[in-house]
């Protein structure tokens, strides 16, 4: 279980309020502007991460990762969890109720993953 914070960055919303800061920057890499079509290229992702260095710096307020649309498809939804120091644990309290699964070559989210990106495993 996760809990937390997060921005949705395919938001308009979103895109409106981080358009005054990071448009110019945008346009200097070569986009047409700043909007999804920009936050989605698979070029150099210099944009995106200032854009996360910049939402990770923010502490009012505190923003624990985001959500967005992967570019292989809108119905992909991906999560960008920003990990703060949590004092003892090398777990994020923001994970709750948490299970260990194994994970084999043939687990279908693997499999599924796999195909999407166009990987296989190294013999």
């Amino acid at each position: 279980m996760l809990g937390g914070m997060f921005g949705d960055i395919n938001a308009s919303a979103t895109i409106a309020a981080l358009w005054p800061r990071f448009a110019p920057m945008a346009i200097e890499l070569g986009a047409k502007d700043f909007d999804l079509a920009a936050l989605k290229d698979s070029g150099p992702r210099d944009l995106t991460r200032s854009i996360a260095s910049w939402l990770y710096a923010l502490t009012d307020p505190v923003i624990d990762g985001v959500e967005f649309s992967s570019r292989h498809g809108d119905d992909l939804r991906l999560w960008a969890i920003f990990e703060r120091p949590s004092g003892e644990t090398n777990v994020s309290p923001l994970l709750t109720q948490r299970e260990n699964s194994r994970l084999t070559p043939e687990t279908p989210e693997l499999v599924e993953a796999f195909r999407t990106l166009g990987l296989a495993w190294a013999s």
